[in-house]
């Protein structure tokens, strides 16, 4: 065993071990980093520490889920030659190294969540069909990824991993807040795992040409980045050179829902970081999210959320 790349998960617990450091944040220039048992956190914009962070060995398995969140640079080299943001979920045996990511990008951002496999078994009902799925690829022992090649991000993904990302707790509950929203993230990847499973044929992103890719990711770029303003489907298909329904019908191979749902569920994931994050008056926020008038925002917000915009700023 490479001794250079290799942490021994006692090791990890045991740094750990008091009282105090149940659930430890550190927060480098790279990244963000959490350790606490059974789960390891990190976060880096650096290339080398990504591939360390990817290819340590540890000394017992463990899932390892993959996030690439950034826009424009990505895991590159997977099925269709997919440049964004995207995911994966690996199964890696104990003493080994994870050779089956592919190469990062300069200046990619990734962010990792190592699950030992007694805690992944715990949250799993016996008779999942996902965990039966698993345990037959697990069997021989060798490193294999879970998820079918690598899946497009979502907006719930993108939403809980900025909670991780940006969370500042200090109090006692914060390991719960963070055991809590791993499981969340790993939820939505084996949904995702179990809709592809469930499809005869490669999953319907995977039927899709490079070019066509390009355009799909072309259009989510150009709304996210202008999410005020007022756009109609044949608009966007002729700024990206197809037609409205071929755009519809591919984007929602990608990203399983319309141009106008992905756009609606960004908008409202945005208010809410804004109204969590910042000063910003909801009048503003409004304006930010396409809507002319506070009401209108607010009615869509509370259909979204379940509760007021107000409420957010009260408390």
């Amino acid at each position: 065993m490479d001794q250079g790349n290799s942490i021994s998960q006692y090791q990890v617990d045991r740094r750990l071990s008091t009282r105090d450091e149940s659930c430890r944040r550190e927060n480098k220039d790279s990244g963000v980093h959490l350790v606490f048992k059974g789960i390891y956190i990190w976060h880096s914009k650096i290339r080398t520490e990504i591939y360390h962070k990817v290819s340590t060995r540890f000394d017992m398995p463990f899932l390892q889920m993959l996030f690439c969140i950034d826009d424009q640079r990505s895991l590159k080299g997977h099925v269709g030659g997919l440049n964004s943001e995207s995911h994966c979920l690996f199964y890696v045996p104990k003493n080994t190294a994870n050779r089956l990511h592919t190469k990062f990008s300069s200046g990619a951002e990734v962010m990792g969540v190592n699950i030992e496999m007694p805690l992944f078994f715990d949250l799993l009902p016996k008779d999942n069909k996902i965990l039966v799925s698993l345990e037959k690829k697990i069997k021989d022992n060798e490193a294999v990824n879970l998820s079918l090649g690598f899946q497009p991000l979502t907006i719930a993904m993108k939403e809980v991993i900025h909670q991780i990302l940006n969370c500042m707790r200090k109090d006692d509950c914060r390991c719960l807040f963070f055991h809590a929203k791993v499981v969340e993230l790993l939820s939505l990847q084996l949904e995702q795992l179990e809709l592809a499973s469930n499809h005869a044929s490669p999953p319907p992103h995977k039927l899709l040409k490079e070019e066509e890719l390009k355009r799909v990711y072309r259009i989510k770029e150009i709304i996210e980045k202008n999410p005020q303003k007022k756009f109609s489907l044949i608009g966007l298909a002729h700024t990206v050179g197809t037609n409205d329904s071929t755009l519809k019908k591919h984007f929602k191979a990608v990203f399983g829902m319309t141009v106008f749902g992905y756009l609606h569920a960004f908008r409202m994931e945005q208010a809410k970081r804004y109204l969590l994050d910042t000063d910003m008056k909801i009048s503003v926020i409004a304006q930010c999210s396409g809507y002319k008038y506070p009401t209108h925002f607010s009615a869509a917000f509370k259909k979204y959320f379940g509760y007021l915009p107000t409420q957010i700023k009260q408390s």
